[in-house]
């Protein structure tokens, strides 16, 4: 799981904030992404109220394909219980990278450098790769607090 920065009161927000995971790829590859409203307590505590949530499919990307499109913001049992309406859209870009290995160095003078580049070959034989994931920008998302606008993220 990942999650951007809480952009106050807004319905336009804009992130553009990348994120790199690990990605094996394969039939039925899905990325979710969930907008949710950032609430305060008067206590001191914080909630998270579902905006909306999109399916991403991944299996059909091309690696060093970069895919920026919209996709339109739904609602889904996955992420909230009660039904409720959802609006709006989010601009998401998706890069697959390769993940290639190439040490040319004394790694045996790096901390932990030989369990992760251990790692990375492991990864690399089994076809895994880097998927990278910039949440650009949301529009139209619905005003759920006092004063007609959301606290996003």
């Amino acid at each position: 799981r990942k999650k951007t920065k809480v952009i106050a009161k807004s319905l336009t927000p804009e992130w553009n904030e990348t994120f790199i995971l690990d990605f094996e790829g394969g039939r039925d590859s899905v990325l979710s992404v969930v907008i949710y409203d950032h609430d305060r307590s008067l206590l001191g505590g914080s909630s998270a109220e579902f905006l909306g949530s999109c399916d991403i499919a991944l299996d059909p990307m091309g690696v060093d394909d970069p895919v920026r499109q919209w996709y339109k913001l739904v609602w889904d049992e996955k992420f909230s219980k009660a039904k409720e309406k959802v609006t709006g859209r989010v601009l998401i870009r998706t890069l697959v990278r390769p993940l290639t290995v190439s040490v040319q160095l004394d790694i045996s003078k790096i901390p932990r450098a030989p369990r992760d580049v251990n790692k990375a070959v492991r990864n690399q034989e089994r076809g895994v790769g880097l998927l990278e994931v910039t949440v650009i920008s949301a529009e139209r998302l619905p005003a759920v607090d006092r004063g007609g606008s959301s606290d996003p993220f």
